[in-house]
């Protein structure tokens, strides 16, 4: 069952709003603070992939060396499984039809999904990548968080293309339960870009978004707007950002209201800045009738939708081990070199010590006093 809604004030969107707000907390709460929390260990990984630690601690002579344990672990497994998949003599898949005795059909289908996989991915300049190196891309965030990725129709080009496009796996949630009653991913856009989606119609001609219910977003992000211009300059002037970005929170769920009626069935629907239904209640737009989001960890355990990643065991070990490293220098460094004990007083010019002590340096002492008594060497280590 699918409620339809004629404006974004009428009952039924007051009442799923707030009860799709409830599945965001709970599926937040629950990846935040569950068994087995991923929000703050996927941070944890993309520090580490990224090389990143933290050196502000410590004294300037102190080592601030960083080894490239994770990123070179991470690609490497990646290459090894892209290699795995494009190594077979047919590919990485085959099509099989139990009705077609002599073949012809899947062969033409297998040399059509060939086409569509060889331009379903976009570098950062454009230029068309084929699904292995999608694949590759999808195992290395699989290694740090979870694989995820959506696919989508791109109109480029004389006839369109399928698209496989990354998705943060920090921006989508699911139903902690295993029992699938909602995913929500979030989008973030900018206004502009919303207004070319109010233009967006199906086959009969209908809008697809509720054009109300964007005209009081707009309003409302244009208002917010000028409060915070307000904010900063006192009197309503210009900032330097003309940016006003807008969260959607895009569901395929089943609300069900408080008293167990179900408001909506395996319904589509799309909440911007958390408080503005734009879109559905829907039936689910796609033929398929599931979800064109594809989120999975590359390592499954019990009681957790998230998984596990796959550095996340070494991952600790290898920043232990650059910790251990830097320490094994200034171990080295304190071992290696003396600090000195000396008495300015006896020095012709006690400025001679301004710049420490190194090698083929003459100090020029005051009259009676002897070099062993100025200067003592210390050792450190």
């Amino acid at each position: 069952m699918v409620t339809k809604h004629t404006g974004p004030t009428d009952a039924a969107s007051l009442e799923i709003v707030p009860l799709l707000s409830g599945y965001m907390s709970e599926a937040k709460q629950a990846r935040e603070g569950g068994l087995n929390p991923r929000d703050r260990k996927w941070e944890e990984n993309l520090e580490l992939y990224w090389n990143r630690h933290d050196h502000s601690g410590k004294a300037a002579w102190q080592a601030a060396e960083n080894l490239p344990e994770i990123p070179a672990f991470v690609d490497r497994f990646a290459a090894a499984l892209k290699e795995a998949l494009v190594s077979g003599p047919s590919g990485f898949y085959t099509v099989h039809d139990p009705a077609a005795s002599e073949g012809d059909v899947t062969g033409a289908i297998k040399r059509m999904t060939d086409v569509w996989l060889s331009t379903c991915g976009r570098n950062q300049t454009g230029t068309c990548l084929g699904f292995p190196s999608v694949f590759e891309e999808q195992v290395k965030l699989g290694a740090i968080m979870m694989c995820s990725s959506a696919v989508v129709w791109k109109n480029e080009g004389a006839y369109g293309r399928v698209a496989i496009e990354t998705v943060d796996p920090r921006h989508v949630w699911l139903d902690p339960t295993y029992r699938n009653l909602y995913r929500i991913r979030r989008i973030e856009l900018d206004k502009h870009e919303l207004r070319k989606m109010a233009e967006q119609t199906d086959k009969r001609g209908n809008h697809i978004y509720n054009l109300e219910a964007i005209d009081l977003l707009v309003t409302h992000v244009a208002l917010e707007s000028q409060r915070q211009r307000e904010e900063m300059t006192g009197h309503g002037g210009d900032v330097s950002s003309t940016r006003q970005p807008i969260l959607l929170d895009e569901y395929i769920a089943t609300v069900i209201s408080p008293s167990g009626e179900v408001l909506a069935d395996n319904a589509l629907m799309v909440v911007a800045n958390e408080q503005f239904l734009i879109r559905g209640p829907e039936k689910n737009p796609f033929w398929h009738g599931k979800d064109w989001l594809v989120a999975a960890p590359l390592v499954h355990t019990p009681l957790s939708v998230y998984g596990r990643s796959y550095m996340e065991d070494f991952g600790s070990i290898a920043r232990t081990f650059n910790n251990l490293t830097n320490l094994i220098l200034d171990a080295v460094q304190v071992s290696s070199l003396k600090a000195f004990v000396a008495v300015p007083s006896m020095l012709a010019d006690p400025g001679q010590l301004a710049d420490g002590i190194t090698p083929n340096k003459i100090f020029h002492l005051e009259d009676g006093f002897r070099a062993e008594d100025f200067l003592k060497a210390i050792d450190l280590g």
